[in-house]
Order: structure tokens, then C-alpha cells, then sequence
């Protein structure tokens, strides 16, 4: 047998494109599948676009460019779907063909963009149709970009930066797709005003250009300006013409290139945005390698004002009593389209008054008595009764019979013999078995029906307005009278009953009551209201009262309109406004039993204000873009030819010493004399980052300039660049590859990369500009890991007792536990260990991406003169994690790390389990809720809401893991909850990730008793990484009854194979491995004890250390009696402070050296004195100290005392600054020879220019 029904189906959101038609019949009711697949029949393909990626922003593309996409149909293979490509560039209000008709089975398509126009505004479409005709289209693109094939053919004027001061950019980038609010005279992001005072010249906006590379360029030929602008809303507008002034900027100062003509169209004309274009050909001028075009948009005004009047309308409106077509738009202009408002009939005597809007529930003064029912009424923001949102809702209770009232009273209506009760309603039927009605009491306790109610059964009632005439017979006249709502009856036999908008009350008559918010200019006096209306009345003849107020509280009356002809009014307002401004407008007759309808017809209305005309220009907007077009004519560009001879410019791994240096070079030019070229000579200590100037002359060209070398610290990833200028000026310049100055030995080492030998280089060469790593052996297991090892050149030394840093760069492939570096020392004979340090006290696993890992260490061990020493980088893994729990305990609704939530569903079908519908929907667990489900203690989450007729709950978990889903080897699932109803049978599910589906975990169980914890622990078998992506596992379980929930414990364990390496990145630009040994054979180091004599605790200390130590500044600044617990610092370089402060996360600098001074915080003090927690030697050479330009804080290296002008020769110090004991605390002193330097102390250097300070030595 079958049956043929008509089905309508219910679409759930991951169909939302799909497009339905035609009749689906149903042939089997023990299964959704017909119907699923008949939604899939008509359902439209879906389509993604991947490249270029909708979501990533200025994205500026030229040439070939792949254009990639992903498009999935049910019906038909993907393979055959007809593509189509189209673009847009404006805003998607137009789109235009790239490509059609081809299959989906060659992705990307190779678009040729120098087919199409330069525009910063474009977006991608793509079309997928299938078999049935059914076409689907990609999401539009989130961010425009732009097409540029001919550079500088075309600049938009942009707002996306400042690249000079007060400019804006010139260039080519996608637009900010912005339009303005036309009524809001705020500027808008993508345009600007101008004021206009009278006749004149007013520069609207400038833009740069970026600045110009290559050749030089003359700007003289033909310009082009397309200008979006217009008059602003002023009464009288500005009237005159636009033009452009040219510039260009070389950083510091600007050269006026040209003035345009004038536009020939008069700006004034214009009250809506208009493209202003004008031509014209620029003289002859030169815009420099290095320069910018800067383009000033002018307006030349032929007539302005400074009391021009400007309209501001209304931008949002109330309505409180009233009818309401169209809306306040139509006020904006005199053109007889009204926003009409016609009165209402009301209550003017009301005992009742209640729209529920309220947060409290019940509201003040009303109350809800429930006796045998577990139904319940509450707030909801919604209409569904048919009034205004919001309103009271009874949702039905378990089966059970009994009364809940919703009441208000006691009410005195003493001397009343008559009363409407007026209310809106909704009654959503069920069964029958329960009745709802209305009833009033004199005590609250014996109640009588008025006469209304509804009888349960199929049929829905409503929405209606109910008016019900009470009289003595409904207790109207008692001075103690309450009225109630009840619900009657078994309630699980309704699914809901709304009410709203309650009247009690006598005496209609009809009336109106609208507002306007307007915003006005503040300081814009004087203010005027400006109205034009008419009225329609009704027999009562009303009239309208217009009042305006600053706080929507106090109100003061204005006009009245009481002309049935449209009839201007006005009022002036205070001279002093604030920013919102309200308007009302009330009628004036509200006589008991005038129940005609009057209606109030607003054509126009505004406040103006007063200020200068104004002139506004858009730009950047897709609605409004401008843009010029410029002549950029090649000039040669006969540069000078420089070549570096010393270093030698092409050469790499050059490793020089001595001093002074001789830095030599050619410079040769076509167009001047060779000796007349001028020369700027910089080095670079970081790789060409930032560069330091050394000589900048003019006719200098004499090929040779003595570098003091010994001034800098040992080092790799210099450079040096020569740069010479003629008299055009063109520039030429030369740069060295990096290089490495090592002027004292085996003071650091630099990890670089193997050339002979099983090990790696530990030596001074340059670094390369690609990173070097070496990579651990799988680890799986605690124990020791060697990364790698490396070799030092032959050591003259014969012990490496004294402290050692080391400052590496690694990384784990994988968080799997617990893992520390360190070192081993060996010397080359044998090799024969000498000494292993601590370990780091970072762990190593956390960190996946590069992470600088310093430790330091004391160590002693001896070798023989002329050996090599080995060094060894070790991870020691002291613990592996084998597997994770995963529960709510500590998960907060705000923070996670896990979500859960009750989910109201139709059935366990898999549309259903991944986007949950009916009923409520999703409820996320509470704080609450997640401390109760995190252990089986009795504590529980919920109840769940109750979901309704015919629905389920499903709890549905989202658990974060950072775990590696290839390392796991078992999974198993614990939920422990209960039912409200008996024989709940319920499912465990897990999301699968690869085939997007609902996969049932185990069997199920039955929870035979209701009210009574059962436990279900179900294991996945294998695939487990099927089930976690992007460190989610979303899991749940999902119950069989429609019942409410409470969950005990939500559980998932996870077993591990895990396994990861540690590499360690060495030899590169970016991330520089190198350590700071101690060499010698001389006396063992010792600790040093900084000078606190008259220091107490709380006073803040200003010191240093002399001793050749460096590192973490606990580490060295620990005194096992004096303490401290604030370091601050002032680093030179940036001119900024730098705090550490002892236990903080937000510490701005870690490491000290011998060339810092630091103010330290004293929190003990004992025994006048801190000593450093690491001991070192004195310095065995000069040690140089780079001074910044501007203010400098530095320790004094140095074991011999001098006065500051004889330590500081040389360097150019203006001002030296030292400790005192009262307040300011430090003096200055220009007289550099008042003051003595001596080590443990600290000092501030003043030096107009960066130089390297050489302090004395010893």
C-alpha cells in the first residue's frame, strides 16, 4: 500500500540557499530519507571562493592571477557544474563577464587582469548551476581589492593612512566602501569638510604618493582630476570652483611643482555629490628618486558666509501613541510627502496600565500564585499576543491539574459601577482538559469569572485585542479589587498563552503623542525649529501642540498646527543647546467621548543652526570615489656608479679586525666631476635594519675613510653602505654583503652552519640571510635528546672556568609534555667532558613557533693549550604526556575553555544534532551549570529548559584539546545525568570531522528511572583523529523522551602515543644562536659587591656592576640578604623606560651587562651592600658602549676612576648626571669635570649624536 501527502518541508539553516517547488510525497514515516532528499533535489550548489581570499584586505594584484574556488552540489557531481566569473567595481551594483560555461574540473582559472581597467574597487563572483538549472553564488567578497597593472596611471585619493603629516594617501588600494548619513553632519571616514567664510582660497585635503623609486620623473604634461564633491547643507551655499596645487616632499620639506587651473563648474550648483573633472598640462618639473607627489585639493571661493543656515533633521523618532505612514524621511524637504501620524482611542481614567516592558517579573505590584501545575509564566520580548514587545507568556508544566494565576491588586475602584478590561492575547492550543480566563477578588483568595475565557482543544485563538465591560457583579466598586489571568486545569494539555498591553480603565477618548530625537551642532547659535504642516480634524476640531526638550523629560511648547493647508511655522530656540534635541507633538483635545480620529501631516521639519557655508568632498568610497590621473615622464637618470673595494662589497663570511679600518671605494659620474661627488658613508650593525652615520661631506670623493673599529662590539650582521650625489641631484650607492668584526677572540660565539666535519661551526662569520636549524630525534619518552653539536676554532686557553650564557633559538614541533635545554662542554681531545650546565628553567614543548631560550651557568674544567672545545645542546625530557582528561571543571561561560549547552531538537536526525531547531534553540550552560557537570559529586547542570511538544533535548559539548589528534590511541566517554521522565533512552554521538556526520558511540542506554542518576561510559574503537579539528572535539548526548535534563559529570579521557622533536634555529639574520663563554686560566671569578651605604628599604638605588657578567637580572642582581623587587632602565636606542618588576608577566626588559646602569628598588637591606648572585672578572679589554643620540643610562666598566670629561673624551657629552641622596635625587652637571666616574655606579650621558663610547681600560 501507499498514501500520497502533501508535506511541507521545514528548511533548517544549512539549506538556507536551497529553492524549493512542487509537491513531495512522503512514503514512509519511520524515516526522514524522502524527505531529506527532496529538500537535496532542489537544492542550489554551494560555492565558495578561496583565492584571491575574500577576507584578507588590501590585497593589490596585477598581471596573471589565479582565481580558485570550491563549489559542492547534491544533485549532480561537482566535476560538472557550469562555472561562471564575473567581476565588479561598483560595490556589486554591476557585475561584468571574466568567464562562463566552463566545468567545474580545472580549478584555478588564470585570470589575465592587464585585459581589464586599473580600479581599486573590485569583487569576484562566482556561479555554479547544475543539471536542474538550480544556480548557487559565492558569499560576496568581505574585502574589495584592487587591480593595478600600470603603475602611477592612476591615484586614488585614500584614507587608509597618514604617510606624511596632515597627508593622506595618493595610491592605489581598495576603496573603504563608505557612504555618508547624509542628515548627520559629522564627517564621515571617507570625506571632508571644508568651512568658507567668504571669498578666498581653501585647501580641502592633501595626499602623498608613495615615494618614488627608480628614475626620476618630470610632471610636465597633461593631469587629469576627477573630484567627488558638493555645496554643503547651508543656506547661502559657497559658491566657486576647485583646483589643485602639486607638490613634491622629500621628508622634510615640500617644492610647489604647479597650480592647476580652475574646474570650470561652479561647486555651489551642487547639493547632492557631483564628479568635478578638469584638465591641464603641468610645467616642466622634477620629482626626485626617494620624493613624494603631494596633490592639495583647493576651493577658490567666490562667495562664502559665516552665518549660512544649516538644517539638521531628525534621526530617529518614537511613536508613543499613534499611527504612523511612512516615516521621518519624508520630512527632509518641502515636496508635500508627508509622514502622517493619526490619533488613537485610549483610556483617559486607567487602574491598569500594564505592558510588561519591565525587566522585573512579575511586575511591581502584580504577582503569580501556582497550585498543582508546573506551568509558569515569564517575561518574553516578543508580540506574539499582537501588541508591543514585550509581553507575558504561560508555558505549560508537566501533565497535572491545577489553577496558576497571574494577578494584580488589591485596586481601590470604589464609586465605579462600570470598567473596561482591554488586554491583546495569543492561547496556542494543545489539548483538552484546561481553560483560561479572567477573574477578579475582593480578598485574593475567592475569585469569580468575569465571563471571557477560552476552552482547551486544537483550535489556536488569537491574536485579538479583548475588551470585556466589568460591573458589580465583577466586584467593580471595591476599593480592595484584584484581577487575574488564569490558567485552569491539566496545563501540559497548552503549549503557551500570551498576554499584553492590559487595561483597566473608563473615559475613552482619542489622542496622540509622537517624538524626535534631532541632533544639532553645539555652539552653532543661534537655533531655530522650523516646521511645515497641516492637520486633518476630526469632529472635535483638534489641534496639535509642538514642544521641544533637552532631556526628553521637561518639555516646553513651541507651536500649534491648526490649518487643514500646509502652514510654515518656526521658534526660536536658546542659544545654548546640548547635542540631542526632542521634539513632541501631542493633541490639544482629549475631552472624554471625542473619539474622532485627527492626523497631523510633517512635510518639513528641522532645526537650523549657524556657521560658516561649508564644501564637502568624498573620497575613498565606492558611491563616490576620486582619483587623479598624472604625467610622470621618464627622465634618465645618469646616476653615480659607486663600488666598495674594502670590505669588499660582493665577497661574503668576511671577518675583519684592527683599528682604525680603512673603508675604500670608487665613485665615477657622467655628469659632474668625480671629485665633486658628495659622499655619505654608514654602517649598519644589524643586517641593514637601521644604519648609523659616519660621515655625510660634501666634494668628499676622495675614496678612503678611516674607521675606528675598536670602538664596536664584537659582532656578526654588519654592513656598510657608500652613497654619492652630483649636482642633479641623482644618487648612487653600494652596500656590502654582511660581515663580522671580531676584534677580541673567542668573546662570543656565533652557532653557524657545518663546513667540514661531523660537527657545526662555533666561530664568528656573518650569518647567512636563510635560517640553519638542527633537529632532535623523535622523542617519545623522557630522557636526554641531542639537538646538535658544535666546534670551536683551536683555543689558546687552558680552562673555561667562570660563567657561561647561552642564548638560543629553538622550537618543539609539538606540545608533548615537559622538556628543558642544556649544555655539555667538551674539549677536542677524547673529546674529554669538561663541564654540563643547568638546565633552562623554560620549558621547551609550549613553544611551537621560535622562542629565545637564555640560561646561564658557572662552569670549571681544563684542556690543553691548542685544543678545540665542543659544544652540545641536550633537551632533557622529564615527563611526556601519555594522556588528557577532559571535563568542565574550571570552564566559565565567558572564558571556556569548554562549551556545553541544552539543545531543544525534533529528533536525533543529523540535521537536527548539528543545527538544533524548534522550541528555544540553544541554552549555553551558566557558571553554575559547568561546576556541576565537572564531577560526579550530586552537583548538577540544570535542569534544561523543557523542549516542548514532540522535542528533545540534546546536550551537545564543544571540548578544547591540545592535544595532537595523530598521537591519540583511545578515547573514552563519560556522561553521568538524569530525566524528569522514565524509560529516556539515550544516544552518545561524536562529530566526525572527515565525513561531517553524527557517528553514534556504542550502544545505548535506558534511564529506566526518572529523577535518578545513571552513568554511560562509551569508547571509539579507532580513527580517533577523525574526531578533533582545530583542537575541538564536539560530542553529546541525546535522549529519546521530551523531558527535561540535569547532568552530573561530562567526561572525555584521551590515551597517547605522543611524539615530537625540538630543533634549534642558528645562523640566520632573524634569530642569532650564540653564546658568552669564559676562557682563561687565571683566578676563579668572583662576585661583586655593589655599594649601598646609607640605603635603607624603600629607597630606590642607583648602581652598576664593573664584572664581565650578563644575563637575567635575578639571576644576577641576587643577594641572598639584600633584596629588591622593581629594576628600571632606559634604553638609549629607543629613548623609552623599561621596567622589571619580580613576578610579572608584562616585564619590559630580562637581561643586564656591565654597560647598564639601572635604578633598583631596595626592599632589604643588609650589610650596606648587593652582591651579584654570579661572579666574573674584571674586563680583560676595552669595552666599548654605544652612546644614542639623546639621553643614555650607563654603568662604568672600568677599574679605574676618572673625571667624566677625560672617561667621556671624544664622545661629544654635554651633561652628565649623578646620584644624590635628598630630592630630585639626581644632579646634573655640564661642567663634566666636577664629576668623578668609578665602577658601581651609575650615570646619565647626554650626547647630541649615536656614537660607541670607548671606556677606559683597565
Amino acid at each position: 500500500d501507499s498514501m500520497s501527502v502533501s508535506y511541507t518541508v521545514p528548511i533548517e539553516a544549512s539549506w538556507d540557499v536551497a529553492e524549493l517547488g512542487g509537491t513531495i510525497f512522503v512514503q514512509n514515516f519511520d524515516t526522514l530519507a524522502v524527505e531529506q532528499a527532496a529538500v537535496e533535489l532542489f537544492a542550489a550548489p554551494q560555492v565558495t571562493l578561496t583565492s584571491p581570499d575574500p577576507d584578507v584586505s588590501e590585497q593589490l594584484l596585477n598581471g596573471n592571477v589565479n582565481i580558485d574556488w570550491i563549489a559542492h552540489d547534491t544533485q549532480d557531481a561537482d566535476n560538472t557544474l557550469d562555472i561562471a566569473i564575473d567581476y565588479s567595481i561598483d560595490g556589486g551594483n554591476t557585475w561584468f563577464p571574466i568567464m562562463s560555461g566552463t566545468n567545474n574540473n580545472n580549478p584555478p582559472y588564470v585570470w589575465n587582469t592587464a585585459l581589464y581597467p586599473d580600479s581599486p574597487h573590485y569583487e569576484l563572483r562566482i556561479s555554479a548551476t547544475d543539471t536542474s538549472a538550480n544556480t548557487g553564488i559565492n558569499i560576496p567578497s568581505a574585502q574589495d581589492f584592487s587591480i593595478d597593472n600600470t603603475i602611477n596611471d592612476r591615484w586614488y585619493l585614500q584614507t587608509e593612512n597618514v604617510n606624511l603629516a596632515g597627508n593622506l594617501d595618493l595610491d592605489m588600494k581598495p576603496s573603504e566602501n563608505l557612504i555618508w548619513n547624509y542628515w548627520n553632519r559629522e564627517k564621515a571616514p571617507g570625506e571632508t569638510f571644508t568651512d568658507i567664510s567668504g571669498p578666498g582660497e581653501f585647501p580641502i585635503q592633501t595626499f602623498a604618493s608613495n615615494p618614488i623609486t627608480g628614475d626620476a620623473y618630470d610632471i610636465g604634461g597633461a593631469w587629469t582630476f576627477s573630484i567627488s564633491a558638493k555645496a554643503g547643507y547651508s543656506n547661502p551655499v559657497p559658491n566657486g570652483n576647485l583646483y589643485a596645487n602639486v607638490y613634491a616632499h622629500d621628508g622634510l620639506s615640500s617644492r610647489l611643482l604647479d597650480t592647476t587651473v580652475y574646474d570650470d563648474e561652479n561647486v555651489g550648483s551642487f547639493s547632492s555629490y557631483h564628479t568635478f573633472t578638469w584638465t591641464d598640462t603641468l610645467l616642466s618639473n622634477i620629482v626626485f628618486e626617494g620624493e613624494r607627489v603631494i596633490v592639495e585639493i583647493v576651493f577658490h571661493a567666490t562667495s562664502g558666509s559665516p552665518t549660512a543656515l544649516f538644517s539638521n533633521y531628525a534621526r530617529s523618532e518614537v511613536k508613543v501613541m499613534g499611527t504612523v505612514t511612512n516615516n521621518y524621511n519624508n520630512t527632509m524637504s518641502s515636496n508635500d510627502l508627508d509622514e502622517s501620524i493619526q490619533e488613537i482611542t485610549n483610556y483617559q481614567t486607567r487602574y491598569i496600565d500594564q505592558t510588561f516592558v519591565s525587566a522585573t517579573f512579575p511586575p511591581t505590584g502584580w504577582q503569580v500564585a501556582t497550585s498543582g501545575t508546573t506551568g509558569t509564566w515569564s517575561r518574553q520580548g516578543s508580540n506574539t499576543a499582537g501588541g508591543i514587545k514585550p509581553e507575558a507568556r504561560f508555558l505549560y508544566g508537566a501533565s497535572g491539574t491545577g489553577t496558576s494565576r497571574l494577578y494584580t491588586g488589591p485596586i481601590n475602584t470604589a464609586g465605579e459601577t462600570s470598567l473596561d478590561l482591554a488586554f491583546d492575547t495569543f492561547f496556542d492550543a494543545y489539548a483538552t482538559g484546561v481553560t483560561v480566563k479572567a477573574q477578579t477578588s475582593t480578598d485574593g483568595n475567592t475569585w469569580v469569572d468575569t465571563g471571557w475565557q477560552i476552552v482547551g482543544g486544537t483550535t489556536n485563538f488569537g491574536p485579538s485585542r479583548v475588551t470585556e465591560v466589568l460591573t458589580a457583579a465583577d466586584n467593580i466598586g471595591s476599593s480592595t479589587l484584584y484581577v487575574a489571568f488564569v490558567v485552569d486545569g491539566n496545563s501540559y494539555n497548552l503549549d503557551y498563552w500570551f498576554v499584553d498591553d492590559v487595561i483597566l480603565g473608563r473615559d475613552i477618548t482619542s489622542m496622540l503623542e509622537y517624538k524626535w530625537m534631532v541632533k544639532v551642532p553645539v555652539g552653532d547659535s543661534p537655533y531655530q525649529f522650523n516646521l511645515e504642516a497641516s492637520r486633518v480634524p476630526g469632529t472635535d476640531t483638534d489641534n496639535f501642540q509642538f514642544a521641544y526638550s533637552t532631556d526628553d523629560v521637561s518639555y516646553t511648547n513651541m507651536v500649534i498646527v491648526n490649518s487643514a493647508a500646509d502652514a510654515t511655522y518656526t521658534y526660536g530656540l536658546p542659544a545654548v543647546l546640548p547635542e540631542d534635541v526632542y521634539i513632541k507633538v501631542t493633541d490639544t483635545v482629549r475631552t472624554v467621548g471625542s473619539n474622532s480620529l485627527s492626523q497631523i501631516d510633517v512635510d518639513h521639519m528641522y532645526i537650523s543652526s549657524t556657521s560658516n557655508s561649508q564644501i564637502i568632498m568624498g573620497y575613498d568610497q565606492v558611491m563616490a570615489p576620486s582619483y587623479v590621473i598624472p604625467y610622470l615622464g621618464t627622465i634618465l637618470d645618469d646616476k653615480p656608479v659607486v663600488n666598495i673595494l674594502t670590505p669588499a662589497s660582493g665577497t661574503s663570511d668576511q671577518i675583519i679586525s684592527g683599528s682604525p679600518y680603512m673603508i675604500t671605494w670608487t665613485a665615477t659620474d657622467t655628469e659632474d666631476v668625480d671629485a665633486t661627488l658628495d659622499i655619505k658613508i654608514e654602517y649598519s650593525d644589524n643586517g641593514g635594519v637601521g644604519w648609523i652615520v659616519l660621515e655625510d661631506g660634501i666634494d668628499n670623493n676622495d675614496g678612503v675613510y678611516s674607521w675606528n673599529i675598536g670602538a664596536l662590539s664584537d659582532n656578526v650582521n654588519y654592513k656598510v653602505k657608500v652613497t654619492a650625489t652630483d649636482s642633479i641631484p641623482h644618487k648612487g650607492s653600494d652596500t656590502t654583503l654582511a660581515f663580522s668584526i671580531d676584534n677580541t677572540l673567542n668573546d662570543r660565539w656565533f652557532l653557524q652552519v657545518q663546513t667540514t666535519g661531523p660537527n657545526n661551526r662555533l666561530n664568528m662569520l656573518p650569518v647567512d640571510i636563510g635560517p640553519y636549524s638542527n633537529t632532535t630525534g623523535t622523542i617519545s619518552t623522557v630522557g636526554q635528546q641531542l639537538v646538535g653539536t658544535w666546534q670551536t676554532d683551536a683555543i689558546t686557553g687552558t680552562s673555561i672556568d667562570g660563567a657561561w650564557a647561552f642564548n638560543l633559538y629553538g622550537m618543539a614541533s609539538a606540545n608533548i609534555g615537559t622538556g628543558y635545554l642544556y649544555a655539555k662542554v667538551f674539549s677536542s681531545t677524547g673529546p674529554t667532558l669538561l663541564d654540563i650546565t643547568v638546565n633552562d628553567d623554560e620549558n621547551v614543548f609550549p613553544y611551537t613557533s621560535q622562542h629565545l631560550f637564555t640560561w646561564t651557568d658557572t662552569l670549571a674544567g681544563a684542556f690543553t693549550a691548542g685544543d678545540s672545545l665542543l659544544v652540545e645542546v641536550w633537551v632533557n625530557a622529564t615527563n611526556v604526556q601519555t594522556f588528557e582528561t577532559l571535563n568542565t571543571i574550571g570552564t566559565t561561560q565567558a572564558g571556556g575553555p569548554h562549551n556545553v549547552w541544552f539543545c531543544d531538537v525534533n529528533g536525533n536526525t543529523q540535521a537536527e544534532l548539528t543545527t538544533p531547531g524548534g522550541g528555544s534553540g540553544e541554552m549555553e550552560f551558566t557558571d553554575t551549570d559547568y561546576t556541576g557537570a565537572g564531577t560526579s559529586n550530586d552537583i548538577r547542570a540544570g535542569p534544561s529548559i523543557n523542549p516542548g511538544v514532540g522535542d528533545k533535548i540534546f546536550v551537545k559539548a564543544s571540548f578544547a584539546t591540545s592535544a595532537d589528534p595523530a598521537w591519540i590511541s583511545a578515547m573514552k566517554f563519560t556522561y553521568e545525568a538524569q530525566y524528569s521522565a522514565a524509560n529516556t533512552i539515550v544516544y552518545i554521538y561524536a562529530w566526525n570531522t572527515v565525513t561531517s556526520f553524527w557517528d553514534q558511540v556504542g550502544t545505548t542506554l535506558t534511564f529506566t528511572t526518572a529523577n535518578t542518576d545513571y552513568t554511560m561510559v562509551r569508547s571509539i574503537a579507532s580513527n580517533w583523529d577523525d574526531y578533533i579539528s582545530g583542537g575541538i572535539l564536539l560530542w553529546g548526548a541525546y535522549g529519546s523522551t521530551r523531558t527535561t535534563c540535569s547532568v552530573d559529570l561530562l567526561e572525555v579521557q584521551m590515551t597517547f602515543s605522543p611524539s615530537a622533536t625540538v630543533s634549534l634555529n642558528f645562523d640566520y639574520v632573524g634569530s642569532e644562536s650564540y653564546i658568552d663563554p669564559t676562557l682563561g686560566g687565571g683566578a676563579a671569578p668572583i662576585s661583586y659587591d655593589i655599594d649601598l651605604t646609607g640605603r635603607v628599604a624603600g629607597d630606590w638605588a642607583f648602581v652598576s656592576f664593573p664584572i664581565a657578567i650578563s644575563g637575567n637580572i635575578e639571576t644576577i642582581l641576587d643577594d641572598p640578604a639584600t633584596d629588591w623587587d622593581v629594576a628600571k632602565w632606559f634604553d638609549g636606542s629607543s629613548q623609552r623606560w623599561m621596567t622589571y618588576r619580580k613576578g610579572a608577566t608584562t616585564n619590559t626588559f630580562t637581561n643586564i651587562d656591565n654597560q647598564m646602569g639601572v635604578w633598583v628598588h631596595l626592599t632589604a637591606v643588609v650589610g650596606d651592600k648587593l652582591t651579584t648572585g654570579l661572579g666574573g672578572a674584571y674586563p680583560s679589554s676595552q669595552v666599548n658602549i654605544t652612546l644614542y643620540a639623546g639621553w643614555n643610562m650607563v654603568g662604568y666598566p672600568s677599574q679605574t676612576p676618572m673625571a667624566a670629561n677625560l672617561a667621556l673624551a671624544g664622545t661629544g657629552a654635554t651633561i652628565v648626571s649623578t646620584y644624590i641622596s635628598s630630592s630630585p635625587f639626581i644632579q646634573d652637571f655640564t661642567d663634566l669635570s666636577l664629576v668623578t666616574m668609578s665602577h658601581g655606579n651609575a650615570y646619565w650621558v647626554f650626547v647630541p649624536a649615536t656614537i660607541v663610547w670607548n671606556v677606559p681600560f683597565p
